[in-house]
């Protein structure tokens, strides 16, 4: 069957075989050129006979070609040196004397002769040389330019016939063998020829070849894929640093598809300004951004500056120099000067037709105190100062929740809401592995007010209680206050009691030796002074034997008596001791402190009826009197409020976070986004993790409504709090009721890239099946399927020479093929020196 794919003429032949017979037809054989005469002109490959000189009258004498071109030897002389220094050597221009005779039958005809040999050897419509060929020589061309035309000289007198000498310079000095009947043939079957020039199909790889005559050739090679092959780069190598090579791989390209259009590694503040709080009616004092902030946030004139290494920008000190409502977010908002254009490459399927681009945000949070509520967020605006996302990281909450990060798209909350119910944003974020500990109560003190109102009383109980086991001894001591305050206004007391202090410590010590007391229950006996009688003391008696700490169950020392009434003591197990301060306002206006210290043994409180086995009791009181104060004010009665605390940890409680958001819609298929925990805030932070801990890409790509995408103009950061119930005023004091100490919360880099196309295997084909490459190493070009393509050729690339008469090694090269691929053909002139 026919290749009906290749173009054919009327008689079936192709252009490559219609040219080959229209050069054989023109040139004849041996081109019809005899001994004594020059073809000036002629071009076989285009089919151009050329002028033969007969056809001027002209005979050609003997053509004595020059052994060589005119040689310079280049030297150069130096001081005191014996001889010159070698430059090299130049070859220049040869030039070939030809002496040629005129035949002339009349005066008529010898001026025809001379202006028709005028017309064709003056080349003065064109600046490239011209071949010429010689009888002796019919299969060699020269190549140059008459050079000298001189006047033809009569032999004899009333002879027309004359004698010159031509001159013909050839500026390249080689001459070009002309070869005959050079074909081969491709494997769809096509017969090529290149005449004058040599065919010589690639058939191995490497390719080991002689080329024909002496001198130097430009060989030209012919590359044509096999059907279905494409590649993205091939070339002929003739050594390692010799060859030619067209396009690129993949892995070789060097193309910024993600060029920085905005860098900020906030070692200063001269890229950002601080938004000062402007009130324009809404309570948010906002009169000076452009935008409004989540949650109604109100912008204060908290302190921002450098971190103490000179990196990052940070909270320093208050979020706000006045108390804030309950409920109100709150804190200072700093702006980023303009990012630059950020218009990358724009994916035609993109309805909106929005330019990819990416913006990576970093953000520091420690957190110290657990119910801390407090974060830190960048928000990206458009080139109109819009809110359109914004990233963030802080503290979970006020009951201790463990911190997290977020992702919002959107201009308000309710466009981010719609945005997050459709797959684009995130919610709260925390990294894997979140410890939960065991809850914790938190108490809070605080004051309220009890107007008309007097301190009735106020006492301090310590109470510390010992045992001891026979081999330990452990102590705890107690520590009570009491208030009672009497309002006129009620008629009524308000108590307030207090724990200050519980502790317990443990050691080893000895026994407790106590006197032997007996105690008489409900004995009413007193002494002369009125003083009730609780209980006796058993003593030893004079005369007894003396006993060992005189201690009741101790051996008698039969070698001694005592010589006096002594105290019997006892081993007990336990004890109590009791110091009361105790203050009062009593009805008459007279106001008392008695001071009050009791020591209990076995038992508790044996004059109140607590009887135990054995009791030693001892009650000093110091009480003193003074004026009373029973004047009617405002007191501040002591409340506590009890909190839990979640008591939960992660990694973002202390972290370090590169957030990455972009829009990209030729590498990706629109928004994308994820968070990394770095190692540090400078700009040499490496990622902890091999992986982001989060990320995502918009599940409706280039469909997302419009009016979610944006390209971003600039950076806003806000330090953000809402107050806690330790925030909350106490009125006795207008200060908080319990101090903590504030996150550190940071801005430490901004960057800012447009985005562009990368490159794929499929975008680097520069040859297709169905195409033709030629590598012309005459002109140094690339034609592919006759357009020029020199932008594809390699910068390295050196179009080396052949050599005639020299063997050389070639290797052919193409991405992803082998030469059986292909059909590779190498086309040259062969030259003689």
């Amino acid at each position: 069957m026919a290749n009906t794919k290749t173009p054919r003429n009327a008689q079936g032949q192709t252009y490559e075989e219609w040219l080959a017979q229209k050069v054989k037809l023109s040139r004849g054989s041996k081109y019809q050129i005899k001994l004594d005469e020059f073809i000036y002109g002629m071009d076989v490959a285009a089919g151009i006979r050329g002028v033969h000189s007969s056809d001027l009258g002209l005979i050609v004498g003997h053509v004595s070609k020059p052994l060589a071109p005119a040689i310079t030897d280049n030297t150069q002389t130096a001081v005191n040196k014996y001889g010159v220094i070698s430059q090299g050597l130049s070859y220049g221009a040869r030039t070939i004397n030809i002496p040629v005779t005129l035949k002339a039958n009349s005066n008529e005809d010898y001026q025809m002769r001379v202006h028709q040999i005028a017309a064709a050897l003056l080349s003065t419509d064109t600046d490239d040389d011209v071949s010429i060929t010689f009888g002796d020589e019919p299969d060699v061309q020269y190549y140059g330019k008459f050079t000298s035309l001189p006047d033809f000289q009569f032999i004899s007198v009333g002879s027309y016939d004359a004698t010159a000498t031509f001159v013909f310079t050839l500026h390249d000095p080689r001459g070009f063998i002309t070869v005959q009947d050079s074909t081969i043939k491709l494997s769809n079957g096509t017969t090529i020829s290149a005449a004058p020039n040599e065919l010589v199909k690639v058939t191995s790889n490497p390719f080991v070849y002689t080329p024909k005559g002496t001198g130097p050739a430009d060989p030209i090679f012919h590359i044509i894929p096999k059907k279905g092959v494409n590649t993205s780069r091939f070339g002929m190598q003739l050594s390692k640093k010799e060859g030619v090579w067209v396009g690129e791989d993949l892995a070789d390209v060097k193309v910024d598809t993600k060029p920085l259009q905005f860098d900020d590694d906030t070692t200063d503040m001269s890229k950002w300004s601080i938004v000062t709080p402007l009130d324009k009616g809404n309570g948010r004092f906002d009169g000076n951004l452009t935008f409004s902030l989540p949650r109604s946030g109100r912008v204060t004139n908290g302190s921002v500056g450098l971190n103490n290494n000179g990196q990052g920008i940070k909270l320093n000190g208050k979020f706000a120099d006045l108390a804030m409502p309950w409920g109100q977010w709150y804190g200072p908002v700093i702006e980023s000067q303009p990012i630059g254009d950020l218009t990358g490459d724009i994916n035609p399927k993109d309805p909106d037709k929005v330019g990819s681009w990416e913006v990576e945000v970093t953000l520091t949070h420690r957190r110290y105190y657990n119910r801390a509520s407090q974060q830190v967020e960048a928000i990206l605006l458009d080139m109109n100062g819009k809110r359109r996302a914004r990233v963030g990281l802080g503290d979970g909450g006020n009951n201790g929740q463990a911190s997290g990060a977020w992702i919002f798209f959107g201009a308000d909350e309710k466009a981010e809401a719609t945005a997050l119910a459709s797959g684009l944003g995130s919610a709260w974020v925390m990294p894997p592995h979140v410890t939960n500990n065991r809850d914790v109560t938190v108490t809070v003190p605080d004051h309220y007010a009890l107007t008309n109102s007097f301190l009735e009383y106020h006492k301090i109980t310590t109470y510390t209680y010992e045992s001891w086991d026979g081999t330990y001894k452990t102590t705890r001591t107690i520590k009570v206050e009491e208030w009672s305050y009497h309002s006129d206004t009620t008629n009524k007391n308000t108590y307030y009691k207090k724990t200050l202090s519980d502790t317990t410590e443990k050691h080893k010590e000895s026994g407790f030796l106590v006197w032997w007391w007996s105690y008489h229950f409900g004995n009413s006996n007193s002494d002369k002074n009125g003083t009730q009688h609780v209980g006796d003391l058993h003593y030893w008696e004079v005369g007894n034997y003396v006993r060992d700490h005189d201690y009741a169950h101790a051996p008698a020392d039969k070698s001694r008596r005592y010589t006096k009434r002594t105290p019997i003591n006892i081993w007990i197990n336990n004890r109590t001791f009791v110091n009361q301060v105790f203050e009062s306002n009593s009805a008459n206006g007279k106001k008392w402190v008695q001071t009050t210290d009791a020591r209990y043994y076995n038992g508790t409180d044996p004059i109140h009826g607590k009887v135990g086995v054995l009791y030693q009791l001892s009650q000093p009181t110091k009480t003193s009197t003074s004026n009373g104060n029973q004047k009617t004010s405002t007191h501040w009665i002591p409340i506590d409020y009890s909190f839990t605390d979640k008591n939960e940890h992660d990694a973002l409680d202390s972290a370090t976070v590169k957030f990455v958001v972009g829009y990209d819609t030729v590498n990706h298929n629109g928004y994308y986004a994820e968070m990394w925990r770095m190692s540090d805030e400078t700009g040499t932070a490496k990622p902890l993790d091999s992986k982001p801990f989060w990320k995502f890409e918009d599940p409706k790509g280039m469909k997302r409504a419009g009016r979610y995408k944006f390209k971003p103009g600039r950076v806003a950061v806000w330090y953000a709090k809402t107050n806690i119930q330790e925030d909350i005023l106490d009125p006795s004091t207008n200060k908080p009721v319990k101090l903590y100490t504030n996150d550190k919360l940071d801005v430490s880099r901004i960057r800012a890239y447009r985005v562009f196309k990368k490159p794929s295997q499929a975008d680097m084909i520069t040859l297709k099946a169905g195409q033709k490459a030629i590598i012309d190493f005459t002109d140094e070009t690339l034609s592919i399927n006759g357009k020029i393509e020199n932008k594809l050729i390699d910068m390295y690339s050196t179009f080396p020479q052949l050599k005639g008469g020299v063997s050389q090694r070639w290797t052919f090269s193409a991405t992803g093929h082998s030469l059986k691929d292909f059909d590779v053909f190498m086309e040259y002139r062969p030259t003689y020196k």
